[in-house]
C-alpha cells in the first residue's frame, strides 16, 4: 500500500485488507486507487467506486438530518415543559441541542460509512478468494 498527498494507492490483497482498520479509515486520504494485478480495468473501476463512495463519506446527510431531529426534539421538550417562549437561555438551550444532534448524527454517519466500507471491502476480498480458487 503506497500513500501519496491525494489518492491511497492499493496494489494488493493486504493493502485491500488494511481498509478494513479503524484506523485507515480516519487517517486517510481524498480517494483510494486499486492496482490489482489479474483484475480488468471495468471491475476495477466498479470497486473503486464502491469503495470510495464509503471511503470518502463524511456524515454530513445524517449530521443535517440530526440537527433537524434535536432541533424538533428542542421545541417538543419546550412544549411539554412550557418554557416556549424567547428568551436569551431558551435560544442557548436550542443551539446546544443543535450542537449535540450535529455531533451524534456526524458521528452516526462516520459509524455507518465505516460499516459500509468494511462489507465493501470484505465483499471484493471474498470474490478475489474465489476467484484465485478457480
Amino acid at each position: 500500500m503506497i500513500t501519496h498527498s491525494d489518492y491511497l494507492n492499493v496494489s494488493s490483497v493486504e493493502g485491500l485488507s488494511g481498509l478494513l482498520s479503524l484506523a485507515a479509515f480516519f487517517r486517510r486520504q481524498n480517494e483510494v486507487r486499486l492496482h490489482l494485478e489479474g483484475v480488468d480495468q471495468k471491475t476495477t473501476a466498479d470497486w473503486e467506486n464502491r469503495i470510495n463512495r464509503y471511503y470518502k463519506a463524511c456524515g454530513c446527510n445524517e449530521g443535517k438530518f440530526f440537527v433537524f431531529l434535536f432541533f424538533l426534539l428542542f421545541i417538543v421538550n419546550s412544549y411539554v415543559n412550557h418554557t416556549l417562549t424567547w428568551s436569551w437561555q431558551n435560544a442557548g438551550i436550542g443551539f446546544l441541542y443543535c450542537m449535540a444532534g450535529a455531533v451524534a448524527g456526524k458521528g452516526y454517519g462516520l459509524i455507518i460509512a465505516w460499516w459500509n466500507l468494511r462489507k465493501v471491502v470484505r465483499s471484493i476480498l471474498e470474490q478475489q478468494e474465489n476467484s484465485g480458487r478457480n
